[in-house]
This record gives structure tokens, C-alpha cells and sequence, in this order.
């Protein structure tokens, strides 16, 4: 995955750890860790190979090549606070939050993304306002609508822009509520 430490295991029947020897083709490197791993940081998505060498008996031979997919890290899921989704919601636990969190679900590795900015829209009375915020945290304005929120009411938080480990920037899916 880009962005991320990606671990590997690389071994050859017979041989000893310390002499096995791999190399990465592509745009990325391989990096051997002192315990005998291999650490593979990757920056471009497609398919690349793996090859293989061990020291056998004082020399370097090919073992052999595996290909791998590079793919992107899988998009976040915007929740707001870290754990509301959407849907109907109390006006009190929409309150206690302070801002967009971008979750990570089912996904193998540790890996964080940050809210660039987001747009908060809200009906009061028969007109629609839109708030843009920079970055995740709710300004004093979007905390003053949240306070204001009465049943029936939506907000949505829409235009959620996120910005990964490998560096770019995505928009995620929008949050609506129907306060109950």
C-alpha cells in the first residue's frame, strides 16, 4: 500500500536469513530490518516485482521474482467526533462533538488521515446557509448552529476533503442528520 510501511517476509529454503538479499523494481525501495525482514515503501499505484537473491557458498544467485499490486490505501469514513455516522441523531450528542474524524475501517495497517476542510450546511426557517471550515475541528459558528439545532432539522456536512500517509488529498462522502 502507498504510504504506508508495508512489512515482508522474504526467505529461501536452506539459506540463512542474513543471506538472503531482495531487491524492488519500481518507484519505491526495499529496505532489509536488522531481524531479518524486509520493509517495502511504495509510491506509485500498479504492480511491481520483487527479486530474489541468496549468498550461496560465497556466491550470489537468483532465486527468483514475485510480482506484487500497489494499490492506494482504501478511502476513510467521515464520522463525526469519531462516532457518529449519520441519520437520526439528539441535537445533545451532536452538541458534544468537535469536529470531523476521518475512520479507517478493515484495514491492515496503522494508517491516519487528516480533514483539510469540510462544508456545513443547515436550513433555518425557509432559508439554507453553508459554513466552510478549514481543517477538522467545528469553529464557534458551526458550535453555535449545533446549539441552535431543533427536531426535524438536518444538517449535513458535505465536501469532506481528507489528506493521507501517501501524501493526496481525497473527498470523502458527505454526514446528513435528522435531529430527533
Amino acid at each position: 500500500y502507498i504510504g504506508v510501511d508495508n512489512p515482508m517476509k522474504i526467505s529461501v529454503a536452506g539459506v540463512q536469513s542474513q543471506d538472503v538479499l531482495a531487491s524492488f523494481e519500481g518507484d519505491g525501495q526495499l529496505t532489509k530490518n536488522p531481524d531479518g525482514s524486509f520493509t517495502a515503501k511504495v509510491k506509485t499505484p500498479g504492480k511491481t516485482k520483487i527479486n530474489v537473491s541468496a549468498k550461496v557458498d560465497g556466491k550470489v544467485q537468483s532465486m527468483g521474482s514475485e510480482e506484487f499490486r500497489i494499490k492506494r490505501i482504501p478511502d476513510p469514513v467521515p464520522t463525526v467526533g469519531g462516532v457518529l455516522r449519520g441519520g437520526a441523531e439528539s441535537a445533545g450528542k451532536l452538541k458534544v462533538q468537535t469536529g470531523i474524524v476521518p475512520k479507517l475501517e478493515n484495514f491492515d495497517f496503522e494508517a491516519r488521515f487528516n480533514v483539510v476542510s469540510f462544508t456545513v450546511g443547515y436550513q433555518k426557517g425557509p432559508d439554507y446557509f453553508e459554513e466552510k471550515i478549514q481543517g477538522p475541528l467545528f469553529n464557534d459558528k458551526v458550535k453555535s448552529i449545533l446549539n441552535g439545532l431543533k427536531p426535524k432539522q438536518i444538517i449535513i456536512f458535505d465536501d469532506i476533503k481528507v489528506i493521507g500517509p501517501d501524501g493526496t488529498q481525497r473527498k470523502i462522502p458527505q454526514l446528513a442528520f435528522k435531529i430527533v
